[in-house]
């Protein structure tokens, strides 16, 4: 089977799956282009998965990873839960940077109790780290 080449896999459709067998089902679907979810990595291992999908970059019918994605479930007013966040976020920039996917996405989270304006600005400063380090890959 043949996939155009702007089709890209969403990472939740084989999310429960080992990432052997997800490469698998990417394989005998014929695709060539995937997102990974951030969570899958976890998970699975951050170094092991990134290992199978560089791997998967080999052979015949080689698999590029396209993006990685997360969702930020910490209120950006909740200190400890950001601080976990923050962690995950370097570590996605990390592998987004080490199997070259040219963009890692996430949803924001919720604002806590500011004001959406207020909770924009503390996003900004909770990101700046994450936004250095990856200026910086």
């Amino acid at each position: 089977m043949a996939i155009h080449p702007r089709v890209s896999v969403n990472p939740m459709t084989t999310f429960s799956l080992a990432f052997e067998d997800t490469i698998a089902v990417w394989r005998e679907i014929g695709a060539h282009t995937v997102g990974v979810n951030v969570m899958h990595l976890d998970a699975q291992g951050w170094d092991r998965s990134i290992e199978l999908l560089l791997g998967a970059r080999q052979g015949d019918a080689p698999l590029r990873v396209e993006y990685l994605n997360y969702g930020i479930s910490s209120a950006v007013t909740d200190d400890a839960g950001w601080s976990e966040t923050e962690a995950v976020l370097l570590r996605a920039v990390e592998a987004a940077h080490r199997l070259e996917a040219p963009t890692f996405y996430f949803c924001t989270g919720p604002p806590g109790s500011l004001r959406w304006e207020d909770a924009v600005d503390l996003l900004g400063d909770r990101l700046s780290r994450v936004i250095a380090a990856a200026r910086d890959a």
